[in-house]
């Protein structure tokens, strides 16, 4: 592949459009990422995309997605050519172009405004999986365009015998991210989840569909007891696979929804303890600080916060804490901020918030004296 890939670059100036974007979707579909080989098709691309046909800007955008490429002038001049003809695209180079700019995080409005337009038209011609991949698409973005959602939702429910589970995983969550509720479409997904997962119908991310089903009813308020219970026995046999993400998310849906599955939390505690352990420890600097603490609330609401989760949780925040310190000098510190022997203070109180400021190095907790007044333990 290296002597393939040196010998496109010296040609790259003569490729046609359909070529260079045949280039990036062979490299994507071998997971081959060769960035000098990529470049030069980005830099060929840019200067040809006048004449590129829809299925060139599809494949081209899903291809430096898939490979992690995150070009911005590359998607910022696909953005810009193809929004006036996304109306040209079939359905299935607009979710493909939709999950592109969504998998590289890049919310470019004309264009999502564009697509959401061309999704309403063509809603009918999707399949499950681009139903579900553009309903993920525009809420990873935090695009909410209610037409298309509701244009999404009818032809869900018309198909929703053919979605698998993670499309029905990616659906539910999508909605669920822009608060949009659809009661029908939700009792129609949470019948078919039901009947995939007693069926055993697993897949290589079961898991993390099953989280994500939970995390979407326990966010919209949707008390499906059957559903819940499903998913907690489902959930038992692949809780090792969860990730920390996965685990808060399942067990906060759970109290959330005040079901309490003793077996099911007790095997997330056994599971999230070593995950806590290795958050940002060593030389780990990636983490979700929201999964800690939703986890640490789910125990709490369920009664099931035992000691070593406790301990966990709190050595997990204080590392997060310590790097956050590290990374603001004393000096950017506002002059006003500290009391005046230095030490921490509450800044401002209001009836279910208080703003804190501590110096680096403090471990400083707050509690109410019952009469609204706040009270510093450092």
């Amino acid at each position: 592949m290296d002597t393939v890939a040196a010998a496109a670059i010296a040609r790259a100036g003569e490729f046609r459009p359909q070529e260079l974007a045949n280039t990036a979707w062979s490299c994507a579909t071998l997971q081959y990422k060769d960035q000098p080989l990529l470049d030069s098709v980005a830099s060929e691309a840019m200067m040809k995309l006048r004449d590129f046909n829809e299925l060139d800007f599809s494949e081209t955008a899903w291809s430096f997605a898939t490979l992690s490429c995150r070009n911005r002038p590359l998607f910022a001049t696909v953005a810009l050519r193809a929004e006036p003809r996304v109306r040209e695209f079939e359905s299935k180079g607009l979710s493909n172009l939709a999950w592109a700019f969504a998998t590289i995080g890049l919310a470019e409005l004309p264009l999502l405004a564009a697509l959401a337009g061309a999704v309403i038209a063509k809603a009918g011609d999707f399949t499950p999986q681009g139903l579900s991949n553009t309903a993920w698409a525009f809420a990873t973005l935090l695009y909410r365009d209610v037409p298309m959602l509701e244009a999404v939702s009818k032809m869900a429910v018309d198909s929703i015998c053919e979605f698998n589970i993670q499309n029905l995983s990616n659906t539910a969550w999508a909605y669920a991210t822009l608060a949009f509720e659809d009661r029908p479409l939700l009792a129609l997904v949470s019948r078919e989840a039901m009947n995939r997962l007693t069926a055993n119908e697993v897949s290589a991310s079961t898991e993390q569909s099953i989280a994500n089903i939970a995390w979407a009813y326990a966010v919209l308020g949707v008390k499906d007891i059957p559903l819940m219970k499903v998913l907690a026995a489902a959930a038992l046999p692949l809780i090792a696979q969860f990730t920390l993400q996965g685990l808060a998310n399942i067990a906060w849906a759970l109290s959330e929804l005040a079901v309490v599955d003793k077996p099911l939390l007790k095997r997330v505690a056994e599971e999230a303890v070593p995950r806590l352990r290795g958050f940002f420890a060593g030389s780990s600097r990636s983490g979700n600080v929201k999964a800690v603490l939703s986890l640490a609330q789910a125990f709490a609401a369920s009664g099931c916060l035992d000691d070593e989760v406790y301990v966990e949780t709190r050595q997990a925040i204080l590392r997060y804490a310590a790097r956050l310190d590290g990374q603001l000098p004393d000096a950017a510190l506002p002059a006003a901020a500290p009391a005046a022997e230095g030490g921490p203070r509450v800044l401002v109180q209001q009836p279910d918030v208080v703003v804190l400021w501590k110096p680096s190095n403090w471990t400083v907790s707050v509690s109410s004296d019952g009469d609204g007044e706040y009270i510093n333990n450092a």
